[in-house]
């Protein structure tokens, strides 16, 4: 690589690092949103979901 394989790689590696926090981040941030909002949610999770209206759904 002509004298630049250190800078080379250890960019590769900053950037996997940094994909994977970012990974780690966005995985974590599902997670707790999806647990607030099954909490927040009154139905039970068995309970079926509602029907559409004739109309395909639009309530315009």
């Amino acid at each position: 690589m002509g004298g630049y394989g250190f800078y080379v790689w250890s960019a590769y590696g900053v950037a996997a690092v940094v994909m994977l926090g970012l990974l780690r981040s966005s995985l974590a941030w599902h997670r707790r949103l999806t647990g607030q909002l099954r909490n927040k949610s009154p139905r039970s999770a068995s309970a079926p979901p509602a029907a559409l209206d004739k109309t395909g759904g639009d309530w315009t």
